[in-house]
C-alpha cells in the first residue's frame, strides 16, 4: 500500500555513508518532515545537527504518507479557539500558519526544489450543517483570514454551504521532502531504541551523545519523566487515489460525520475519509471509500490505496518544544492532529528558534507544558483505554484458534490455552504471535485494511510478522507465546 508520492520518486540517493557521529550539537530522531525541516533551519543557522532515520529513507514514515495540504484552514478550528483559548490565541494560531504557507514557499524558491507547488484555495464543506460553517467564517474573519462563503463549487455532488480561504497551498510532499533531506545530514537504517540523558542508544548498538536531542518521529518514544502518552491518541484514515479524474480547482474538507478530504495531484484525485480511532474495530474502510468513489467519479480507477496515521492532542493543537521542565535538552513534535503539513513547518520553526535563542511568537501556544482543563479530560480518556485494554487481555476468552482463515484475515485465539494473534498474510502464509503490544501491553486488534496489528490503547501498529510500524512501540510482537499471564 505505497502512496502515490513515492511512486513517483527514485530512491533516496544522499544518506550518509561511514560511521555514525560520536558526539554532536543536535540529534534528530526521525527523517520526517519535521526531522528534515528543524535540521535545515539549525544548518542554515550554523548549528551541526544529525538525523537519525529507522528506515531505509527518510519519509517513510507519516510523512509519505500525507496528502500535502498546506493551510490555515483546519476544520473548525477557529470558532473552537476563540470559545476556548481567546480571540487573541486563535489570531496568533492564523498568522503562524499563514507564516507556515510563506516558509514552504520560500524554501522551494531558495532550494530550487521541484515539488508541484501550487496556491489554491482550501474549502471547507458541509451537506447539512451550514450553521457551524457559518460560526466558522465569521470566527475566521475575527483572525484576519479573508475566507468567503459560496454555495457552489466543482465538486461533483452538491453541498449546502462552502467555506473558501485563499491562497492555500498543495505540493508533491516526497519530492520536497527528498528535496530538503538532501542538503541535511541524515543517517538511514538508524533505529534509536533509547535515549538516557544526553547519550541516545541504537538498535545496532551504537550510542551517541547531544548536547540536545529532538524527537521528530511521529509519538515521542523513550523519555522519562514525559507523560505525553496519557495526551495523545491516535486516528487512521485512509486514501484513494484515483486516475484519469478532471482536476478540482480547490483542496476540500467536509465538515460532516461522513465527510470526504480531497484534493488533486495532476489528473489523480485522492480521496481521504473513514478515520477511526487506531486499533478500534471498524467497517470496511477502503470498500466503503471505493463505493463513494464509483458514485462520484464513475470516469476514475484506483492507482493506488493506504493508510495514513496521525496523532491527536486534546485542545486540536500541537505539542511542540521541551518534553518536560526537568529535561529541557530535549524536545518532542508531536499531536498534529491530521495537519501535518503545516504543524511539521510550525515545529520545526519552533524547536529551531528555541535552540538558536529566537524563539516563535505562537510557540506559547504549543508548549507540552501547558495546562487545560481538556488535559485532564484526555488523560482521563487515556487512563480508560488502556484500562479497556487491559480488560481485554485479561477477560476476554476467544474461540479457539481456526486454520481456515482466508489471506488478509486475522482473529484472536486461544492455542493450547495461551492467547494469540494469528493471522494469514495475502500470500497465505500463516502467523502465529503474541497479541499483546510491547509498549504498555495493551491487546491488539487485527485490521484487514492495512494487514496489521494496531493496539487501541496509543495506537503502536505490528505487521502480521509483528514488526514496529509505528511507535509508541519499539519491539516487535513476540514470535513465542508461553503463557496466558505473561507481560510483554
Amino acid at each position: 500500500m505505497e502512496s502515490v508520492w513515492k511512486k513517483e520518486v527514485p530512491p533516496f540517493a544522499h544518506g550518509q555513508e561511514g560511521a555514525l557521529p560520536r558526539r554532536t550539537e543536535v540529534a534528530i530522531v526521525g527523517g520526517g518532515l519535521v526531522g528534515v525541516l528543524t535540521a535545515l533551519y539549525l544548518k542554515e543557522n550554523g548549528i551541526d545537527s544529525v538525523v537519525l532515520e529507522a528506515g531505509e529513507a527518510p519519509g517513510v514514515g507519516q510523512s509519505g504518507r500525507t496528502t500535502g495540504k498546506i493551510t490555515c484552514q483546519h476544520g473548525l478550528k477557529y470558532a473552537a479557539l476563540i470559545r476556548d483559548k481567546g480571540e487573541s490565541a486563535a489570531r496568533t494560531w492564523a498568522s503562524a500558519c499563514q507564516g507556515a504557507i510563506h516558509a514552504y514557499e520560500g524554501i522551494v524558491g531558495r532550494l530550487g526544489l521541484s515539488c508541484d507547488l501550487e496556491m489554491l484555495p482550501a474549502l471547507l464543506y458541509t451537506q447539512k450543517n451550514d450553521g457551524a460553517l457559518e460560526r466558522e467564517a465569521s470566527a475566521a474573519r475575527r483572525c484576519g483570514i479573508a475566507a468567503e462563503l459560496r454555495r457552489r463549487t466543482d465538486l461533483p455532488f452538491d453541498v449546502s454551504l462552502a467555506l473558501s480561504y485563499p491562497r492555500q497551498a498543495q505540493l508533491q510532499p516526497y519530492k520536497f521532502l527528498l528535496g530538503v533531506a538532501s542538503r541535511v545530514r541524515v543517517f538511514c537504517g538508524v533505529r534509536v531504541t533509547a535515549i538516557k540523558g544526553r547519550h541516545l542508544l541504537t538498535e545496532e548498538g551504537d550510542e551517541i551523545e547531544a548536547q540536545r536531542v529532538v524527537l521528530a518521529c511521529h509519538y515521542p518514544i523513550g523519555l522519562l519523566p514525559s507523560t505525553v502518552f496519557t495526551r495523545l491518541w491516535q486516528s487512521t484514515s485512509y486514501v484513494l487515489a484515483l486516475g484519469g479524474v478532471r482536476p478540482l480547482a480547490g483542496m476540500y474538507y467536509g465538515i460532516d460525520r461522513d465527510g470526504l478530504s480531497l484534493r488533486s495531484h495532476g489528473s489523480t484525485l485522492l480521496l481521504t475519509g473513514m478515520s477511526h480511532r487506531t486499533g478500534e474495530e471498524h467497517p470496511p474502510a477502503f470498500e466503503a471509500l471505493e463505493g463513494r468513489a464509483r458514485e462520484y467519479f464513475p470516469e476514475g480507477h484506483v492507482v493506488t490505496r493506504w493508510a495514513a496515521q496521525d496523532c491527536m492532542s486534546e485542545d486540536g493543537l500541537p505539542l511542540v518544544g521541551p518534553a518536560s521542565p526537568l529535561t529541557p535538552h530535549h524536545y518532542i513534535a508531536t499531536g498534529f492532529s491530521k495537519w501535518g503539513m503545516t504543524g511539521a513547518m510550525l515545529a520545526a520553526q519552533m524547536i529551531a528558534g528555541d535552540i538558536v535563542g529566537a524563539p516563535h511568537f505562537a510557540a506559547p501556544l504549543c508548549s507540552p507544558a501547558r495546562f487545560t482543563l481538556s488535559r485532564l479530560r484526555a488523560t482521563a480518556r487515556q487512563v480508560g483505554e488502556t484500562a479497556r485494554g487491559w480488560g481485554r487481555r485479561l477477560f476476554e476468552v476467544p474461540a479457539e484458534l481456526s486454520h481456515e482463515l482466508a489471506p488478509g484475515e486475522g482473529e484472536i485465539a486461544l492455542s493450547g490455552g495461551i492467547k494469540v494473534a494469528h493471522s494469514r498474510d495475502e500470500q497465505g502464509e500463516e502467523h502465529i504471535l503474541r497479541p499483546y503490544c510491547t509498549h504498555m501491553g495493551c491487546q491488539v486488534n487485527y485490521n484487514p485494511d492495512t494487514l496489521s496489528w494496531d493496539c487501541p490503547c496509543h495506537g503502536s501498529r505490528f505487521s502480521e510478522e509483528g514488526k514496529v510500524l509505528d511507535a509508541p512501540a519499539t519491539k516487535p510482537l513476540s514470535k513465542k507465546p508461553t503463557a496466558q499471564g505473561d507481560t510483554p
